[in-house]
């Protein structure tokens, strides 16, 4: 049955447009950790393959994510939807992939959301304990880090945007400091240029395809560069807002990153660096910067990386609960999940769904005794990452096929941002798919035999193929429920399409008064 705004007023009631560009670039970049990444990523990507050259790794990754971009926010600044990616398929592929993709986005944002509390639960717990002399389980801090992630799940977004942008500042900063006497301190005085020379891409060690493994590892790191999308319905002047986020995003994260690649590299030596990697892995980078930056910064670095994780939750959370409310307000998921907190303006219904589903990984890892940092953190946030890499490639895809279906649209934008960018993206995401695919198991840290290594990458695949054989026979069946797929709010306001209007009526399309 078909609900509409009149049958139900909370069902669909718009989110708040309380966000400013530099709250979506907080959620933008909250999501990707960054702290998190240059500490655990990036050893993990130098000790599994022997590269030493990371630095070159992110400029390709970085050439991938400026091709992705122009395209996608082009597209969806035209389709008022907060299921980013999702929209974008239902009007550039089909709206069997679509419900495809939307699917997808829950189980991949959803994944590594509830990652995080693995790794938030393995550290904190140890931390904790060492300074209060009490015994806590990694469950216990997983339980205090749900409370705070579902309280702010249910506030005003403009309230968890701005706790999000003061913690994510603190982070940028102390990568930065850290970054800076890296570089003012080379290995042995001189300066380290080998992480620039592209001859340093051999392998060291005989991996095959280490420069596509590292890829892959370091594509996971910007995973979250997307998520501007879904704030449509929260940000103060729509689009405008997210694009300016986004690009402000992309920009400081692509330099946040090469820096602290290199200053690594730098520090370290360029010849020491894969074995350095190796022993200290998580800790190499506060270990490099110890000496110069003294205890009491390191600690407080240590703690900026707890709250890193945390904000990755938190952003991720709020991903999750903009698609969910919007396969909802179309009737693709349970209704209670497009309610929202009238006074709040949140997706509460959808935000309790993903803590709920958080609530029983944390409460099944207590019983099990798993080891959360293993078989949560590692599993599950390689798990999301991949299928969040498989919802790049079917945007990249989808965002020529919408210029080819809707003509007028040419005029509006060259031929590079509706063809060669979002083709040579197709094509880059494409081969980083089949990469992932065939170095998983290095990506996840498992031996070749383990069957994780094709079982996890093919739950993508199975959902695709399911929800298409739904999505043909709903078309038969149903062709009103079928038609609704990638509306979002508008399936349920009754709000017609609007991808023929101008920019200002886009930004608008589907507002409906409380």
């Amino acid at each position: 049955m078909a609900h509409t705004l009149a049958d139900q007023p909370v069902l669909v009631r718009l989110l708040r447009r309380d966000l400013t560009a530099g709250e979506v670039l907080a959620f933008i970049i909250g999501a990707m950790a960054p702290l998190l990444v240059t500490t655990g990523v990036n050893p993990t990507a130098i000790g599994a393959t022997g590269l030493t050259n990371l630095a070159i790794v992110y400029v390709v990754v970085a050439i991938v994510l400026l091709l992705f971009i122009p395209g996608y926010l082009a597209v969806s600044r035209l389709l008022p939807n907060p299921g980013a990616f999702y929209a974008i398929a239902a009007r550039g592929s089909s709206r069997s992939i679509a419900l495809g993709a939307g699917y997808v986005a829950l189980f991949a944002y959803g994944a590594l959301c509830i990652a995080a509390f693995g790794l938030w639960g393995a550290t904190v717990a140890p931390q904790v304990s060492s300074l209060t002399g009490l015994n806590v389980r990694p469950w216990q801090a997983m339980l205090v880090a749900w409370v705070a992630v579902l309280a702010l799940g249910l506030l005003r977004v403009k309230i968890t945007g701005r706790v999000v942008l003061i913690l994510l500042a603190a982070e940028i900063a102390f990568v930065t400091v850290a970054d800076l006497v890296m570089f003012a301190h080379p290995f042995g005085g001189h300066a380290q240029w080998q992480s620039w020379s592209v001859s340093s891409l051999s392998l060291s060690g005989g991996h095959a395809g280490a420069f596509g493994a590292a890829f892959c590892i370091c594509f996971l790191g910007i995973v979250g560069i997307e998520g501007g999308g879904t704030l449509f319905l929260d940000s103060r002047d729509g689009h405008r807002t997210i694009r300016r986020g986004t690009i402000a995003a992309a920009m400081v994260i692509v330099a946040l990153y090469l820096a602290t690649a290199w200053a690594t590299a730098w520090a370290a030596g360029d010849t020491h660096l894969v074995a350095r990697a190796g022993a200290e892995q998580q800790n190499l980078l506060f270990d490099l910067a110890r000496p110069y930056l003294g205890p009491v910064l390191t600690n407080i670095g240590a703690v900026l990386l707890d709250t890193s994780v945390f904000i990755g939750m938190v952003s991720f959370s709020t991903f999750w609960s903009r698609y969910a409310y919007s396969m909802a307000s179309e009737g693709l998921l349970p209704a209670a999940m497009a309610r929202t907190r009238p006074k709040a303006g949140v997706p509460a219904g959808a935000t309790l769904t993903l803590m709920g589903f958080a609530l029983a990984a944390i409460v099944l890892w207590a019983v099990t005794g798993l080891d959360p940092l293993v078989t949560l953190f590692f599993y599950g946030g390689t798990f999301g990452g991949f299928g969040v890499m498989v919802l790049f490639t079917i945007t990249s895809v989808s965002v020529i096929g919408f210029y080819l279906r809707h003509r007028r649209h040419r005029q509006r934008d060259s031929i590079w941002v509706r063809l060669i960018f979002p083709g040579l993206a197709a094509i880059a995401l494409t081969g980083a798919v089949v990469l992932a695919v065939t170095h998983y198991d290095l990506m996840l840290g498992v031996t070749a035999d383990n069957p994780l290594r094709v079982v996890l990458p093919a739950v993508f695949g199975v959902i695709l193929v399911v929800c298409g054989l739904v999505g043909l026979t709903m078309r038969i069946v149903n062709r009103g429920r079928y038609d609704r797929i990638g509306l979002g709010v508008q399936a349920a306001t009754g709000v017609a399409e609007r991808v023929d209007l101008d920019d200002d009526a886009l930004t608008g399309a589907g507002e409906v008064a409380p």
